[in-house]
């Protein structure tokens, strides 16, 4: 996720993505403060990347490249990122995705 993230930052417009990085705090004005203290006395290091809008180090991660590259259905090209255009369509989406904010705060815009 960073390295799409890193990528459309470095590319600006040219890169076709739009990324966005904030805490759910700020994504999600109603989210109360109990259920983020709750979160980080649970586990600080995933409240970090679910609520508090950051990346984890390499080190730090709790989920691996290639678990992620299996779930998602998309060609990647020699350097690891995703190939524009190669993901199946899905005739639901208006073109706004929603990555799970809670987890991700963040959108993509393809």
């Amino acid at each position: 996720m960073y390295e799409l993230h890193r990528y459309a930052l470095d590319e600006g417009i040219n890169s076709g993505i739009f990324t966005l990085n904030c805490p759910s705090a700020e994504m999600n004005p109603k989210l109360l403060p109990k259920t983020l203290k709750g979160a980080y006395k649970k586990n600080p290091l995933t409240f970090k990347a679910e609520y508090g809008g950051k990346f984890l180090e390499s080190s730090e991660s709790y989920v691996t490249e290639a678990a992620v590259k299996e779930c998602v259905d998309v060609q990647w090209d020699e350097k690891g990122l995703p190939i524009l255009n190669t993901a199946r369509s899905n005739i639901m989406r208006s073109g706004l995705i929603t990555l799970d904010a809670i987890f991700f705060g963040g959108l993509i815009w393809v």
